[in-house]
């Protein structure tokens, strides 16, 4: 298997920056005069928004890479390796709340030994849906366990 490539989903970003430019406009055409630093804030808060949607476009940086062996999890100024032979099963996390069970977007690497997680993967605003990252994650385990045994 080669590797797979999961990379960050910046629509979010973008609707917020589009959001931020409609919130200038739209508090400019009312306030008339006064509310030039409101706006002054909210604008340079769309153009930081707007730099961080290009560095992320221009570095091309994947948030996860999953090969044969391991789960490489790129962090901002980290890399963390989950090895699969060290992964007993990955499941995605939903958060009971009151009566409804509420998806929180993460996955839970449940450890080999122990009752413990290595580590919380955090699935959402990726370019794949946390139910199946987590169904991916779980057929390389299976593919990992069964070349292992052979």
């Amino acid at each position: 298997m080669k590797q797979i490539k999961i990379y960050p989903s910046i629509w979010r970003k973008e609707l917020f920056i589009a959001f931020m430019c409609v919130i200038c406009i739209f508090l400019h055409i009312i306030s008339g005069k006064g509310g030039w630093n409101l706006m002054l804030f909210l604008l340079l808060l769309g153009l930081f928004f707007l730099f961080m949607v290009f560095r992320e476009r221009l570095m091309n940086r994947p948030y996860l890479i999953i090969t044969d062996e391991y789960i490489a999890i790129n962090r901002y100024n980290r890399q963390d390796i989950i090895r699969f032979n060290e992964v007993k099963s990955f499941e995605c996390e939903t958060m009971r709340v009151w009566r409804f069970s509420l998806h929180t977007g993460d996955i839970i690497v449940h450890l080999v030994r122990g009752n413990g997680f290595v580590n919380i993967i955090k699935a959402d605003n990726l370019t794949i849906k946390s139910q199946k990252l987590c169904e991916l994650l779980n057929g390389c385990l299976r593919d990992s366990q069964k070349h292992k045994i052979r």
